[in-house]
């Protein structure tokens, strides 16, 4: 007779009728036990064991106390009574029905206290991890056995406004949805531990299985969306506002670990795997750049931070030559741990000695500049086998830098044995552009950097890039956001593959630079420390390329008796070499402003081919090209210049290396910060295949 269900209306379910779903929300809080013990885990002497013996016991016990009272109302009462008489237990209860009333006190009681005191326990670790400032006073427990009495009076509270609301039937599905979604994101943790192959996850359960934590987390999410849709959305949307509020207010990651940590590994380690293998296209092509820096320099310089914004696409990886002898002990103290894991997120708003590093992570709350980077550490003897080592080395799997800027060495080194700020300790100048050579033959793409130093080069004004804004706040950005790429001499009437390349990593680079200058977050930044306080985001320039090609002005006199390179017989005009240079970019699709400029400098005769820098080494053109940039580039006018570095002189060349420092150090005076690119192949960087 009551074998089968029969739903009957009821005043416990608003006069509808008492389906499964409005009974399970209400009966389902009365067996919520199973998290009791972990909750109170820090109380346990052997919580590995206790917990999963006593959960086990704990919810088989109940599961057949429950079902034993079923099947005997079952079988002793009739229908109509199990449906409309609430007290039938009190009356056929023997000898008193007394007994049943102290059975659910007793059952309340433990159940209150139970979620009480372990309730407690969270609030009380939650308010030690900071996660709501504003609970930080209920992080401290008692002297003796580290009680949280402040939490518990707090639970107490939490649960007095809850039983104001005054009918059990309302509190029941609030209190069932949060229940399920505790278990659920307890299986899904569980689930993730087991698929992220962590070592020191090792459960004792013998009859562990992730497929288990996976049904479990599917079926009470199931559960939570067939009893009420409308509370279930609801919820979803509390966890998910946690969720969000605990990335957004730890920025740098949260000081516990976390299940992110171990997915993050891992799908770190299959996508390094899978890019290794893969076959490099230029059409998904990304700044991969490896920037060399010497030992004494800040991570937080122009230089850093101007490469930072131009790889925020790629990567950056920021080495450091250590030369001498030996493993400095300094640098035993700044290499991270291998043995029980890299150190946490470090943030050294100031440099406080040589080896303090930047953060390797996002912006800090103080608003100060860091670095997306990582850093890099290499001993060696001398200079050039220690940029051979960065350059072979850097990287892993698929990340592997193809691009390696090296700062231009400055004459105002005072001693080349011993390195300063800004220089790199070289023995001679022969060693530093060696070791330039060396990097094209890896083949690596090479970048030289210029004026990035505090005084902005020789001869010029203190300035420094507006990609950076100085982060000591000594200088000040430049009011420019044009950024310039120069070549000189004619371009080839023929397609020339070595120009293309050389050109189109010039203006990748260049439009990267463009980017980060319209970048709302760099701007954000750079306004109120780069511009007058009266002046408006508005009044600040739009950034914007332009392409510049300077040659010599016609009918100025054959160069062959400047020892130089005549000109081509037949010279396109200005218009035709403007045409030639727009093609180029709209082929490109680069938004960029085209100039042709031509000198009447005589010394220019001696500018044939863009490709051919033979002029490089005879008197005055190099001065010349110069002038005519600081003209167009000065300070004043541009933010960043590129230019096509000239190759360096091998070791059986004519030319020293001391010529060939002079001669950049003379091209690049007077002009914004610099940077000088050289293609090691004849591939383009940019292209439009598919």
């Amino acid at each position: 007779e009551t074998l089968w269900p029969e739903p009957v209306k009821s005043g416990q379910c608003d006069n509808q009728i008492c389906d499964l779903g409005s009974v399970f929300g209400i009966i389902f809080p009365a067996v919520v036990g199973m998290m009791e013990g972990a909750n109170l885990s820090g109380d346990l002497k052997d919580p590995a064991r206790s917990i999963p013996l006593g959960t086990i016991a704990a919810v088989s016990t109940a599961f057949l106390c429950y079902v034993l009272l079923i099947i005997g109302q079952a079988g002793t009462m009739d229908r109509q009574s199990l449906q409309y008489d609430l007290a039938v237990m009190q009356a056929a209860c023997w000898p008193s029905q007394y007994f049943v009333v102290m059975g659910v006190t007793t059952a309340c009681l433990s159940t209150a206290l139970g979620s009480m005191f372990g309730s407690a326990r969270i609030i009380q670790a939650i308010a030690r991890d900071n996660i709501f400032p504003v609970l930080k006073p209920f992080g401290v427990g008692s002297i003796v056995g580290d009680e949280p009495r402040r939490a518990v009076v707090l639970t107490y509270m939490i649960a007095q406004t809850g039983i104001f609301i005054g009918d059990l039937a309302d509190v029941a599905p609030i209190l069932t949805n949060f229940f399920l979604v505790t278990y659920t994101l307890t299986n899904l943790a569980a689930f993730f531990l087991e698929i992220s192959c962590v070592p020191n996850w090792r459960p004792t359960f013998r009859l562990y299985s992730w497929h288990l934590s996976l049904a479990g987390a599917l079926l009470t999410l199931t559960s939570m969306i067939y009893l009420n849709p409308l509370f279930a959305f609801l919820t979803m949307l509390v966890v998910l506002s946690l969720f969000l509020y605990i990335i957004f207010y730890f920025k740098k990651g949260p000081e516990w670990a976390d299940i992110s940590q171990a997915l993050t590994f891992s799908e770190a380690c299959a996508a390094m795997h899978r890019t290794q293998y893969q076959r490099q296209n230029s059409k998904y092509w990304r700044p991969l750049m490896l920037l060399i820096v010497p030992e004494k320099q800040p991570l937080l310089s122009p230089l850093c931070l101007c490469c930072d914004r131009m790889a925020s696409r790629g990567l950056l990886i920021i080495g450091r030559p250590i030369i001498g002898e030996g493993l400095p002990a300094a640098a035993c103290a700044a290499a991270p741990s291998t043995v029980a894991g890299p150190p946490a997120s470090r943030r050294l708003p100031r440099r406080r000695s040589t080896w303090e590093t930047a953060d390797i992570g996002s912006a800090s709350d103080s608003g100060e500049r860091v670095l997306h980077a990582f850093e890099q550490l290499t001993v060696a003897t001398s200079l050039r086998p220690a940029l051979i080592n960065l350059g072979i080395s850097a990287g892993l799997g698929g990340l592997t830098p193809h691009t390696i800027v090296v700062p231009l060495l400055t004459s105002r080194q005072p001693a080349l044995s011993n390195g300063t700020e800004y220089n790199l300790p070289v023995s001679s100048a022969a060693e530093y552009v060696n070791g330039l050579a060396d990097m094209l033959l890896l083949p690596k793409q090479l970048i030289i950097s210029a004026n990035f130093e505090s005084s902005g080069g020789e001869g010029a004004g203190s300035s420094t890039v507006s990609l950076s804004c100085s982060p000591r706040g000594a200088g000040v950005c430049s009011a420019s956001n044009i950024v310039d790429v120069w070549i000189f001499g004619e371009i080839p009437a023929r397609e020339c593959a070595t120009f293309t390349a050389e050109l189109s990593l010039a203006v990748q680079y260049a439009f990267l630079a463009v980017d980060a200058l319209r970048s709302a977050k760099v701007a954000s930044r750079c306004v109120g420390k780069c511009f007058d306080k009266r002046t408006t985001a508005a009044a600040v320039p739009m950034p914007r390329l332009r392409l510049i090609q300077l040659r010599p002005a016609p009918g100025i006199a054959d160069a062959n008796d400047a020892g130089g390179m005549a000109l081509p017989a037949a010279r396109p005009a200005i218009d035709e070499a403007e045409e030639t240079l727009r093609a180029w970019v709209a082929q490109a699709r680069v938004s960029a402003e085209v100039v042709v400029l031509e000198s009447a400098a005589p010394s220019l005769s001696a500018v044939g081919n863009v490709t051919d820098w033979s002029w490089m080494y005879l008197p005055g053109v190099v001065q010349a090209i110069n002038e005519a940039m600081r003209a167009e580039s000065g300070h004043s006018h541009s933010a960043l210049a590129f230019l096509l570095l000239p190759p360096p002189p091998s070791q059986d060349s004519s030319f020293s290396a001391d010529r060939y420092l002079q001669a950049i150090r003379d091209l690049t005076n007077g002009l914004p910060p610099a940077f000088l690119t050289k293609s090691a192949t004849t591939e383009p960087v940019i292209t439009t295949e598919i």
